[in-house]
């Protein structure tokens, strides 16, 4: 699923139970992102989902994934989803725009 601007402002404004995944490369994750964002790469689903980033008891969390592009958020998203968590969308924008909406 495909989360876009308007609903990324509504998650963030009211939805304090939801996962942000930050998808970019470590070193840009550890110059800034979102507050509580966690970091997961690509192939990284299965490590997160035992270490404790993705919420392991609760599968209907919900999980957004946002990276530098939408095609890379929504590879991450598609392997977040194949770990049953059926309420994982990616964001649609880059992280430039969702971080420039949620300074607002």
């Amino acid at each position: 699923m495909q989360t876009d601007i308007v609903g990324a402002r509504y998650i963030l404004a009211g939805d304090k139970t939801a996962v942000w995944v930050d998808a970019r490369a470590a070193a840009d994750f550890a110059r800034g992102s979102l507050p509580k964002a966690v970091n997961i790469l690509r192939g990284g689903a299965e490590a997160a989902n035992d270490d404790g980033r993705l919420p392991k008891k609760d599968k209907g969390a919900r999980v957004v994934v946002f990276a530098e592009t939408a095609e890379e958020a929504r590879a991450v998203a598609v392997e977040i989803a194949h770990k049953a968590y059926w309420n994982s969308s990616y964001f649609s924008g880059s992280f430039r725009d969702l971080a420039a909406m949620a300074a607002r």
